[in-house]
């Protein structure tokens, strides 16, 4: 049976602005002149590439860090642009930590066991876990070990520093652990709903993917071929079939993460959590910034934090 997709409506492309400098001023500089000159060098980049800079670009994306600019200020916590729920309470990780543990229990409780925290972030899920799990003197202590993993050197780096500040350094694995089969318990904390997604359109009776241009001094949607056929295969894949006007969102990242999971894993449990719903989405690219929403997720690369809903459907037939 078809699922519906919502129906989206199309939006005209925004008229060239009247003050580009303020929008430069708004973004990381260096990051829209990569951008651009790789948009003029090639023609328009997938949503996705955009994405994948904005976000993750060594230097200048969202999640680089940069001790340099102390007046940057952090990327997540109440001072920083979103809550995860373990920095908002240490509940999240205290519930966990009860998981882990039955985790350890159903592998016949094995003597080495890790924690691998995919998206670590600031490392306050892993303080959490490990604290509960100290004050309770839980029998897994003595096997497990913690890997926090971050697309950012120096983010780990900084997710480290907590845990051993939090008196857990001794169950901290080495850098060089990250390339070895798991065994053990791997956690995603809102990591998929991070990963670049590629916006996908029917116009016309086509099939069409939603591309960055460069135009009149800024970046602007504009429709093209999709990039790959493993997009369209995706949303066939699920029953969906898109209606003109309608348009829905498919990360290729969330599926290649996905797929290689059974060579990381070689025993053990993946726990994904994240948000999104039963079927594709569409129209669910959000942008944030200070707390607060941004229409235009294209205004300020680097400053401004990208997310798209998980279609969780998908993610648990995929996954099984």
């Amino acid at each position: 049976m078809s699922r519906p997709v919502p129906r989206g409506v199309l939006q005209p492309l925004p008229p060239p602005s009247p003050d580009r400098a303020q929008l430069w001023a708004e973004s990381r500089g260096p990051l829209v002149e990569r951008l651009r000159d790789e948009i003029l060098g090639g023609g328009p980049i997938t949503f996705a590439r955009f994405m994948e800079l904005a976000l993750y670009d060594p230097r200048d994306g969202y999640y680089a860090a940069r001790p340099d600019e102390p007046e940057r200020g952090p990327r997540t916590g109440r001072e920083g642009d979103f809550l995860t729920a373990p920095e908002m309470d240490p509940l999240f990780g205290q519930v966990l930590a009860g998981q882990l543990e039955e985790c350890w229990e159903r592998l016949d409780r094995p003597s080495a066991f890790t924690f691998c925290d995919d998206g670590a972030g600031t490392g306050a899920l892993g303080v959490a876990v490990l604290d509960e799990l100290r004050r309770r003197s839980a029998p897994v202590l003595d096997a497990l070990r913690y890997l926090p993993l971050e697309a950012d050197p120096a983010r780990e780096a900084d997710a480290r520093e907590r845990l051993a500040a939090a008196g857990h350094g001794s169950r901290l694995l080495p850098l060089a652990a990250r390339a070895d089969p798991l065994h053990g318990v791997l956690v995603a904390n809102e990591l998929l709903d991070a990963l670049p997604v590629h916006r996908l359109e029917r116009r016309d009776g086509h099939d069409l993917e939603i591309r960055v241009a460069w135009r009149d001094g800024w970046f602007a949607e504009v429709p093209g071929p999709p990039s790959d056929p493993r997009l369209f295969e995706t949303l066939d894949a699920s029953g969906v079939h898109l209606e003109d006007g309608q348009r829905a969102e498919v990360s290729l990242a969330a599926l290649d993460w996905v797929a290689a999971l059974p060579a990381r894993l070689a025993r053990g449990y993946a726990l994904l959590i994240d948000y999104g719903r039963e079927g594709p989405n569409a129209g669910e690219v959000h942008g944030y910034r200070d707390h607060q929403p941004v229409e235009d997720v294209l205004a300020a690369p680097g400053e401004t934090d990208i997310t798209a809903g998980v279609d969780l459907a998908w993610l648990a037939r995929y996954a099984g």
